[in-house]
C-alpha cells in the first residue's frame, strides 16, 4: 500500500510538471480560457440550482441558456487575455510571428501577427463598450440572472458590453491589418452590413409603430426587449452594435466553417491550408460549432411553431427568425472556437517541446559520436582503412595521417599544432599528445 501511494506520488508530481510546462508557454488568452474553463464550471451551479424562472417555459428553449452563459465565461476571459497580449505586443520574425509577456511573466512567440489597428481599436472598442454597459446600468437596465449572482452580476452585465463591441471592432481591425484569410474579410464586411441594416431597419420600426418587431423568446430575442423597455431612443446605440457585432461574430465563424471544409475538400488554396495546418483545433470546432449551432436554431423554431409562440406579424416572425439563427450559431461556435484554440496553444506547445528535445538530443549525440570517433581514431588507428587517408573530418577536428613505420604498422607519429612535410616529402599531422591521453582516457 504504501508503494500505491508512493508511486500515486510521483506520477501526480509528474503530470503537475507537465501541466506547468505547457502552462508557461502560453499566450494570455489561452492562460485565461484554460483558467474560466474550469472556474465557468462552477459559476454555472447558481444558474442550475438558484436562479428562479429558469426552467419554467419550453424545455426547448433552455437548450441554449447554459451553453450561452458558459460561453459568455469563456468569452470574457478570453477578450481580457486577448487585451494583455495587444499591450505587450512585439513584431517578431519580420512581423509573420508576435513575441509578447504573459501573466507568468514569460516571454512568449505567437505565430500569428498582430498589427498596429488592432493593437488600436481592440481597446477603444473594449473601453467603448464598459462605458455602453455602465450607461445602460445608470438607466436601470434589466440585469439579466441578478438572483443569482446578485452584484456579481453587474460585472458580468458591463464584460459582456466590453467583449460585444470589443470583438466588433477587433475583427475590423485584424482585417485591415490583413492577418485574416480572404474568406474572413468578405464574411466579415457582410455581417457588419447586414447587422447594421437589420438593426436599424429593426430600431425605424419601433420608432414609427412604438414596438418592438421580436417575439419574446427566453435567451434569445429577449435581451432586446429588456434593452429597450424604459428608453426607446436611449438605447438605440447599444442595441444597433450589440446585434451587428453578433451578426459579424456570426459571419466570421460561418466563414472559418466554410474554409475548413474547403480544406476537407482538398482545395488549392495555398493560404487557407496554411492557416488551418497551424490553427486545425480553432478551425475545426468552428465548423462543428456552425453545425450544431444551425441544428439548435433548427429545433428552438420548429418548436415554437408547433406550440404557438410564432405567432405575430411577418416582420416579427422574420426578426425573431433571424436573432434565433445568428445567437445559436455564434454561441456554440465561438465557444467551441475558443476552447479549439486551447488545444491548439496544447499541441503546439507539446510538438515544439518535442522538436526541442529531437534537436537537443542529435546535437548531444553528434557532438558524442564526433567525440567517440575521435578517441576511436587515436586509441584504434590499425582499424582505419588505408583509403581514408586523405579524408577531411572537420575543419575544427584533428586532422591525421597514418604514417607507415617498417618496424611495425601500428606506430604513428603525433606532432603539435600544424601539418608539415617531412624530409621525405610525407604529409604529417600534428596533435596535443596530453589531449590524445585524455581522449584515451574518455574511452
Amino acid at each position: 500500500m504504501q508503494r500505491f501511494f508512493y508511486l500515486c506520488y510521483l506520477l501526480s508530481n509528474l503530470a503537475l510538471d507537465k501541466i506547468k510546462k505547457k502552462l508557461i508557454n502560453f499566450d494570455n488568452e489561452r492562460l485565461a480560457i484554460a483558467f474560466i474553463s474550469v472556474i465557468g464550471l462552477v459559476l454555472l451551479f447558481p444558474l442550475v440550482v438558484i436562479a428562479p424562472g429558469l426552467f419554467e417555459s419550453e424545455w426547448f428553449l433552455n437548450l441554449l441558456t447554459i451553453p450561452s452563459e458558459y460561453g459568455s465565461f469563456v468569452a470574457y476571459a478570453a477578450y481580457l487575455g486577448r487585451l494583455w497580449n495587444l499591450l505587450t505586443a512585439q513584431s517578431y520574425a519580420n512581423g509573420k510571428k508576435t513575441k509578447l509577456r504573459n501573466f507568468l511573466n514569460q516571454e512568449i512567440i505567437i505565430n500569428r501577427q498582430i498589427g498596429y489597428a488592432e493593437k488600436l481599436f481592440t481597446p477603444i472598442g473594449m473601453l467603448l463598450g464598459v462605458s455602453l454597459g455602465i450607461f445602460c446600468l445608470c438607466l436601470h437596465a434589466v440585469i439579466p440572472f441578478w438572483e443569482a449572482f446578485s452584484y456579481f452580476a453587474y460585472i458580468l452585465f458591463v464584460l459582456g458590453y466590453a467583449c460585444a463591441v470589443g470583438g466588433l471592432f477587433n475583427r475590423l481591425a485584424s482585417s485591415l491589418d490583413g492577418a485574416r484569410l480572404q474568406q474572413e474579410k468578405i464574411a466579415i464586411f457582410v455581417g457588419l452590413m447586414l447587422g447594421l441594416l437589420v438593426a436599424l431597419s429593426l430600431f425605424s420600426v419601433l420608432a414609427v409603430t412604438g414596438t418592438m418587431p421580436f417575439i419574446a423568446v427566453i435567451g434569445i430575442s429577449k435581451p432586446f426587449i429588456d434593452l429597450l423597455l424604459l428608453h426607446k431612443f436611449l438605447f438605440a446605440v447599444p442595441f444597433v452594435l450589440s446585434l451587428t457585432s453578433l451578426t459579424t461574430s456570426c459571419f466570421d465563424y460561418v466563414a472559418k466553417a466554410y474554409c475548413f471544409f474547403k480544406y476537407l475538400c482538398n482545395t488549392d488554396d495555398v493560404e487557407i491550408n496554411e492557416r488551418i495546418r497551424s490553427r486545425y483545433y480553432e478551425y475545426q470546432t468552428a465548423f462543428l460549432g456552425i453545425i450544431f449551432g444551425c441544428l439548435l436554431s433548427l429545433g428552438i423554431t420548429v418548436g415554437l411553431f408547433l406550440t404557438g409562440g410564432l405567432v405575430a406579424g411577418p416582420i416579427a416572425i422574420a426578426a425573431t427568425i433571424f436573432a434565433i439563427i445568428i445567437i445559436c450559431n455564434n454561441v456554440l461556435a465561438a465557444l467551441f472556437s475558443r476552447l479549439g484554440r486551447l488545444i491548439d496553444g496544447i499541441i503546439s506547445i507539446s510538438i515544439s517541446q518535442e522538436e526541442d528535445y529531437k534537436t537537443e538530443f542529435n546535437v548531444n549525440s553528434g557532438c558524442c559520436l564526433a567525440l567517440i570517433r575521435n578517441v576511436l581514431l587515436t586509441s584504434l588507428p590499425q582499424s582505419i582503412d588505408y583509403s581514408a587517408q586523405n579524408r577531411d573530418l572537420n575543419e575544427n577536428e584533428i586532422k591525421f595521417k597514418l604514417k607507415r613505420a617498417q618496424s611495425s604498422p601500428a606506430f604513428f607519429h603525433f606532432y603539435n599544432s600544424e601539418e608539415r612535410l617531412n624530409a621525405d616529402n610525407e604529409l604529417v599531422f600534428d596533435s596535443n599528445l596530453s589531449e590524445i591521453e585524455f581522449k584515451r582516457l574518455l574511452a
